[in-house]
């Protein structure tokens, strides 16, 4: 299905969650801790871990890489990267 994030089991590849997100991803999700950092060709939206639950979205549409780690979140664009606190 387009436009879907969806997470799975890694011992039994069975599907935990999908959620719909507004334009198609450009890079890999990004995980730290207990949220899911996922960008679109619309926005970067933060999703809990455990049940794909929107926590928060940024408008963004120029990601071109996304990380994550205990301090937040990074988004490399074209020239630039962006540096965002954790979603608390």
């Amino acid at each position: 299905m387009r436009n879907t994030l969806q997470a799975v089991e890694l011992a039994t590849g069975k599907e935990r969650w999908r959620r719909q997100l507004p334009g198609i991803a450009q890079v890999p999700p990004a995980v730290s801790g207990g949220t899911v950092y996922a960008a679109t060709g619309e926005s970067c939206a933060a999703l809990t871990l455990a049940g794909g639950v929107p926590r928060r979205v940024w408008p963004d549409r120029a990601v071109l890489g996304l990380s994550a780690d205990g301090a937040g979140w990074y988004a490399r664009t074209a020239k630039t990267v962006r540096a965002y606190n954790r979603v608390v």
